[in-house]
C-alpha cells in the first residue's frame, strides 16, 4: 500500500479492535502516512470521514485496500 490508497478495516476476532469507528463496519479511510522501519510490519495512519481531525495508526494486515473490483456486484 502507499500514501493516497483508500483502506477498509479487517475484522479480527469477529470485532473490529478500534471503539472510534467499530460503530462504523462500512467506513473507508485514506492512507496518509506510512511507517516502515527496517525489521518491523509498517504501519498506516488512515484518516476516517468520521473523525478527521485524529488519524489512526494500524498495522498493514488490519486493513486492506479498496479496489474497483470490490464495488461490483455479481448478477
Amino acid at each position: 500500500m502507499k500514501v493516497g490508497d483508500i483502506v477498509q478495516r479487517r475484522r479480527h476476532g469477529g470485532s473490529l479492535q478500534h471503539p472510534r469507528t467499530g460503530d462504523r463496519k462500512q467506513e473507508i479511510g485514506l492512507v496518509i502516512e506510512i511507517l516502515a522501519e527496517e525489521g518491523s510490519i509498517p504501519q498506516l495512519r488512515v484518516q476516517f470521514p468520521s473523525a478527521p481531525e485524529k488519524p489512526l495508526w494500524f498495522f498493514s494486515h488490519e486493513v486492506r485496500k479498496v479496489t474497483a473490483v470490490d464495488n461490483v456486484s455479481e448478477r
